[in-house]
């Protein structure tokens, strides 16, 4: 019988922070009002040449560095 189980996680976050700021005079409102309706206080957004696979391979890169393993001993990978 083959175990299965969560061996390790990862995660990615793009380098490029955008603030409330940034988003608060976009949207007509303020930077205090944007963090007190919904708790956030900074975002991150991918490059215009980054696609959403690009931020998935790097997040599995790490959850294959936290497991300490090999990718070839890898049999399923679960993205979510």
């Amino acid at each position: 019988m083959t175990a299965y189980g969560i061996i390790g996680t990862g995660s990615y976050l793009p380098p490029l922070v955008v603030s409330n700021e940034e988003v608060a005079d976009r949207a007509g409102v303020t930077a205090e009002w944007i963090e007190r309706k919904t708790r956030i206080t900074e975002r991150r957004h991918a490059q215009p040449h980054e696609a959403a696979s690009d931020l998935a391979a790097a997040a599995a890169g790490a959850a294959l560095c936290d497991a300490g393993v090999d990718p070839t001993q890898i049999g399923c990978v679960v993205v979510a």
